[in-house]
């Protein structure tokens, strides 16, 4: 009981994951963290049952703030849109008209596949180096991408695989864990690949939620935290296991990828066109950078 979660703790910690309904609905699927988080005292039965008063009490703080934010946001959305499921995404002020957009089981994957693998970076030759991959220009050489594939794509530096090559290696982690989960002894590190493996599950999730909606960097946003801690989840696993053989290749590659990563990432908020870089944002900071790179 003394590492028991207190009541008024839980209930505010729902309370807030509740909330993101109201504003990204997507994200309410992280929730399933909180399940992560607790399963010590869901399987002791300290909570999410009636074993006590404290668990009781515990099970209405986790539960009941879902069910009234979720049946108030329910209803403002039938009050405003006749459908307690249409949260008003359609309806934004874009460059198209969504209410009337049909998206293709075809392009929604496409969609998908384009943010979390097929987009590439643009490299240039000229600083920062980096290009809007979604061009409109014809001398564009990536503009086949999304050329009547009936998507909407805005200003973009490359998919998530392409800035955080990192997850190149999420595949192959995955699929060594599935390999050798019923030979680990280590229930830490087997407790660690299954977190992993789910946060890699919602980001995919996520991705066929936005991915019909835009091609862009503030989807992008949405399940790249989720891909880059699953993935470092399940390579602590792998690496955890070639260390206690005495390989060190793995941690080599991990941090030569992360350092790439962060370069890649730097890139990307000086490319032009992108909202808010830094030749708008900060371009005392873009200037001394161009001066300083450009030979």
């Amino acid at each position: 009981m003394a590492h028991t979660p207190r009541t008024p703790f839980i209930a505010i910690g729902s309370t807030l994951v509740a909330l993101t309904i109201a504003c990204r609905p997507a994200f309410i699927l992280t929730a399933v963290f909180g399940i992560i988080l607790l399963w010590p005292q869901i399987r002791t039965r300290d909570i999410l049952s009636t074993r006590s008063r404290h668990a009781i009490l515990s099970t209405i703080a986790a539960i009941l703030p879902f069910l009234i934010i979720g049946c108030a946001m329910m209803a403002y959305n039938t009050a405003r849109f006749d459908d307690p499921f249409d949260f008003g995404a359609a309806y934004n002020l874009t460059g198209c008209d969504l209410t009337q957009r049909h998206v293709s089981l075809k392009a929604r994957l496409y969609s998908v596949l384009l943010l979390l693998f097929l987009t590439p970076i643009g490299f240039t030759r000229e600083f920062p180096y980096t290009m809007d991959v979604f061009s409109l220009d014809e001398a564009n050489p990536w503009g086949f991408l999304f050329r009547n594939r009936n998507i909407i794509p805005e200003q973009f530096a490359g998919g998530l695989v392409a800035l955080s090559p990192i997850c190149l290696l999420a595949l192959p982690a995955a699929i060594r864990y599935f390999i050798r989960l019923r030979r680990s002894q280590n229930s830490r590190t087997t407790q660690c690949g299954a977190i992993g493996l789910t946060f890699l599950v919602l980001a995919v999730l996520i991705a066929c939620i936005d991915g019909p909606f835009g091609v862009n960097a503030r989807y992008l946003c949405d399940m790249t935290w989720l891909m880059l801690i699953g993935t470092m989840c399940l390579l602590f696993v792998w690496n955890t296991d070639a260390r206690e053989n005495g390989r060190r290749w793995l941690t080599v590659v991990i941090v030569a990828l992360l350092i790439v990563g962060i370069g890649l990432q730097l890139l990307w908020l000086m490319t032009p066109g992108r909202s808010e870089s830094w030749n708008v944002s900060n371009p005392a900071l873009y200037d001394w950078l161009r001066r300083l790179f450009t030979f």
